[in-house]
């Protein structure tokens, strides 16, 4: 979403993954840094972070939709416009998360498609 936290992602079983990022939670966990209370953001921070709970809204804590979201963000960094293009995503991403229906990734693409369409940075 913007962020440059460092990390690079890979394509793994459910979705992306950095199992760089993961050893360094998992270091940071062991050492009790991850119970922080009331973390000061940045601005660009809570920006990231507000933009989150848009686009997640009541799934935020969904395991399920958050795998289906991230997938669908990594698999289709592009807005496909035409309806070959949609429906060339959606084979794609069915391809990747057979778990998935063909309905639920549409609206997860029309989810991931509409907030990309709302935050895209006009061009100059």
């Amino acid at each position: 979403m913007g962020a440059d936290i460092g990390f690079t992602f890979n394509w793994y079983r459910r979705g992306p993954y950095s199992p760089s990022l993961t050893r360094t939670l998992y270091s940071a966990e062991e050492l009790g840094l991850l119970k922080m209370t009331n973390p000061q953001l940045s601005a660009s921070e809570k920006k990231i972070a507000d933009d989150l709970r848009e686009l997640l809204g009541e799934d935020l804590e969904n395991p399920k939709a958050l795998e289906l979201i991230a997938s669908v963000w990594y698999l289709v960094p592009g807005i496909p416009q035409q309806k070959e293009a949609k429906e060339q995503a959606l084979d794609a991403l069915l391809e990747q998360k057979p778990q998935f229906t063909r309905d639920e990734l549409r609206e997860a693409l029309g989810r991931v498609a509409s907030f990309r369409e709302k935050h895209e940075k006009p061009r100059s």
